[in-house]
């Protein structure tokens, strides 16, 4: 990544306020997990939790990204950040003073204000993708979302660290409050943003989608030659959040049936998956736009991504299985950046909020499906689960080829001609 973009004041400020955010967020998971778990009662409602923390962008990213473009994106961040940062001060003072609630009513109240933050949330993503196109040169946008990936996979390690010491000290409350803070914080960083940002975009105004016109706005977009290669990129991050998704679900049979560990090893794992995902960020930016032995660096990132899997299902030790996930979570975090900088390089301003925000909710969308997915296999090939693998690496690389296949040569990513050899 490049250091210089941090530089940039207007990048710097969204970059500090989205990474203060980001650490607020796990404090907050940290909090409603471990309050959900101390009450046997309500152990059930974990998965009811997560669910509100995610629904609410799968279904809303799509028509937040469509009033993105129809309003100031600046704006949309702040007033997100700072109804968040209301609800989840809400949250503390009621679960501080949690004597004088029945508990029902404070899960009650955990579940509607995670949902009142996930809607802003589903403006404020759209929003903030918008502002890192608005904030760096063309040529910097790969670093760009670089550096906000980054802020994102580094706020989890240092948010569950504080929240797991602070969590034996202080009260489930103060957590709350503490993610409430921060998200206004980061609401007052990013009121520091030039408003000169958008005067540019302000000409396009009437072009910008109405909400009545989201659907149709973006088959317009998808099927315009102007935007020539956008439908290959959709289905290509379609494809990869429903292989990636699954892997989770599946690190208990890494774990206990290939490796024959004890199951606390899972968390050794998801490490080494982590550890991947933070170096593909790394070197997303390096390798964009690269081009080795006539293939371009995606046709290379999907095979790299294929053989990972193949060495999963055909490992029989750790270190079999911690360079294969080590490989996954590199070439996922790495591609994931590509295929969003692609998307911005090719998209008009004023329709980049309706396109992000419909990225932004097929992601959300196949996360659920992936896994349900699973769940169904698990019951067909059980005890052989980790034969999933291997249908992944033949369904990822055949699913690749069609897409290459059918799409026309100039509407493939890998076709264009600043491609650096």
């Amino acid at each position: 990544m490049n250091a210089d973009i941090i530089k940039k004041r207007n990048f710097f400020l969204l970059w500090q306020g989205s990474l203060v955010s980001f650490i607020g967020s796990q404090l907050h998971l940290i909090a409603s997990l471990a309050w959900l778990k101390s009450h046997p009662e309500y152990t059930s409602a974990i998965p009811l939790y997560l669910i509100a923390a995610s629904l609410p962008i799968a279904l809303m990213g799509l028509f937040g990204g469509a009033l993105v473009d129809r309003s100031s994106s600046r704006n949309v961040v702040i007033f997100g950040d700072l109804i968040s940062g209301v609800l989840a001060v809400l949250l503390g003072a009621l679960f501080i003073f949690s004597d004088l609630f029945a508990k029902q009513w404070l899960l009650m109240a955990l579940i509607l204000i995670t949902i009142g933050i996930g809607v802003c949330q589903s403006l404020h993503k759209p929003a903030t993708l918008k502002l890192i196109k608005l904030t760096v040169a063309k040529d910097e946008l790969c670093d760009g979302h670089a550096w906000y990936e980054f802020s994102n996979r580094i706020s989890a390690p240092i948010g569950h660290a504080i929240g797991g010491f602070f969590i034996t000290i202080v009260s489930f409350g103060a957590l709350y409050l503490a993610n409430g803070l921060s998200f206004i914080a980061s609401a007052w960083s990013e009121s520091k943003i030039s408003r000169s940002l958008e005067q540019d975009d302000k000409a396009n105004e009437q072009k910008k989608l109405s909400l009545k016109d989201v659907f149709s706005g973006i088959g317009k977009i998808l099927n315009n030659s102007q935007y020539s290669g956008i439908k290959s990129i959709v289905l290509l991050v379609f494809m990869l959040n429903i292989f990636v998704a699954p892997i989770p679900a599946l690190m208990p049979f890494l774990a206990v049936d290939i490796l024959g560990m004890e199951i606390n090893w899972i968390g050794y794992l998801f490490f080494i998956l982590g550890l991947g995902l933070f170096v593909g960020v790394l070197i997303s930016s390096k390798i964009y736009n690269k081009k080795m032995l006539g293939f371009c660096i995606e046709d290379l990132q999907i095979f790299i991504m294929c053989s990972a899997f193949l060495l999963l299902y055909s490992a029989s030790n750790w270190v079999g299985v911690g360079f294969g996930l080590f490989l996954v979570g590199l070439i996922s975090s790495s591609l994931s950046i590509h295929l969003t900088t692609r998307l911005q390089e090719m998209i008009p301003v004023d329709a980049t909020g309706v396109v992000m925000g419909f990225i932004v909710s097929m992601a959300y969308i196949c996360t659920p499906l992936a896994l349900l997915g699973v769940a169904i296999a698990l019951k067909l090939v059980t005890p052989q689960a980790l034969t999933l693998f291997f249908l992944f690496s033949a369904c990822c690389l055949g699913v690749y080829i069609i897409i290459k296949t059918v799409t026309n040569r100039t509407d493939w990513i890998g076709g264009s001609e600043n491609a650096k050899n």
